[in-house]
């Protein structure tokens, strides 16, 4: 009897094992994915999230949802360039990876990614000028600020010490 169950709970230990790498080979295979669309309904995500500033600013509730709509077309668009961005350091990459490189093949792979991040960047310039016709200037002048302080804590090194005034 004891035998028995011994031989159960191996060939169910087997199944769920199974199971779990068959997952893992299916993420592995697809992880190519694209992000599934968000309906302009959905909840925000973290990413939608605004700052403490952005919290406290007078937007009345109409103008806040046209900035939330603003907002979520310009990640989806810019979503697609990010990733060509990726894949174009990544082709960089191999090529500095190999054992002899070739010049001409490196310089194609920077120019391509150079042009990528250019046009990321026009892009969003041109989705903040956007937000900029929904803000009076002192709400752009907050927006700007909020802006310049997280791009400074990204740069950050975590193990870096924080300056003294």
């Amino acid at each position: 009897m004891k035998n028995k169950w011994m031989t159960l709970l191996l060939v169910f230990s087997l199944a769920v094992n199974l199971a779990a790498v068959g997952t893992l080979v299916f993420f592995w295979r697809h992880n190519d994915l694209p992000p599934a669309p968000v309906p302009p309904d959905a909840p925000m995500t973290r990413l939608d999230r605004p700052s403490r500033e952005w919290r406290n600013l007078d937007i009345p509730p109409e103008k806040r949802r046209e900035i939330f709509l603003l907002r979520r077309r310009y990640q989806e668009r810019v979503m697609d360039l990010r990733m060509t961005v990726e894949e174009s350091r990544r082709q960089v990459l191999q090529q500095l990876l190999r054992p002899t490189i070739d010049q001409d093949s490196l310089d194609a792979a920077i120019q391509r990614l150079s042009e990528k991040q250019i046009e990321m960047e026009k892009m969003t310039i041109h989705h903040l000028m956007e937000m900029r016709s929904y803000l009076t200037n002192e709400q752009w002048q907050i927006l700007l600020r909020s802006m310049e302080r997280e791009r400074r804590g990204m740069q950050r090194l975590p193990f870096a010490r924080k300056s003294r005034p």
